[in-house]
């Protein structure tokens, strides 16, 4: 049986304070964080819309947040990397 994984898990930092695993959704194409990707990231981080934080070493800005249907208290994030 093959299993193809979804989710890629990497930091989010927005400071010392709010931090978590983000959960980059796979079944998407993400070569190019430039044009964006989406995250599934614990609410508890914080996050709104145009706010900055880092994932897997970029920084990065909110573009859309909604509601996770993926995990519960989860939104689920569109951002792109901060000019």
């Amino acid at each position: 049986m093959d299993k193809e994984l979804r989710w890629s898990p990497f930091l989010v930092y927005v400071d010392n304070k709010h931090y978590a695993p983000g959960l980059r959704d796979d079944s998407l194409a993400h070569e190019d964080y430039t044009k964006g990707i989406h995250i599934s990231i614990p609410k508890y981080v914080g996050l709104l819309l145009d706010k900055h934080f880092e994932y897997n070493g970029e920084k990065m800005k909110v573009v859309h947040i909604q509601d996770c249907t993926h995990f519960d208290d989860h939104h689920y994030v569109f951002a792109k990397i901060r000019e």
